[in-house]
């Protein structure tokens, strides 16, 4: 039982970010204390879940600080039926974007 919850918690709970937010063209991710910035262009793709929790993986061109891949839970909403709409937002943001 200890070795299954060492691996639950590593994957479901430890590799989650605390905090991201979406200011202008800027992402501004924060986790224990330290805080990385870059700009929208740098992610590749957008990743929702419709689980509960709902879950967010943006995957990155250039590493940040925390790395590649930047898994978060966005604001809880009452309908969780579709995609959430901060994803649905960076989507369109990300498409709207020239090719690199």
């Amino acid at each position: 039982m200890t070795v299954f919850g060492y691996i639950f918690m590593r994957w479901f709970v430890w590799s989650l970010i605390d905090q991201v937010w979406l200011a202008g063209e800027e992402l501004i991710v924060r986790n224990r204390g330290d805080e990385d910035r870059f700009p929208v262009t740098n992610i590749i793709n957008v990743e929702a879940s419709l689980g509960n929790p709902e879950r967010i993986t943006l995957i990155l061109r250039e590493p940040c600080r925390f790395g590649r891949e930047i898994l978060f839970i966005p604001p809880t909403r009452w309908w969780p039926l579709s995609r959430h709409p901060l994803a649905d937002e960076l989507i369109r943001r990300i498409n709207k974007l020239p090719a690199p």
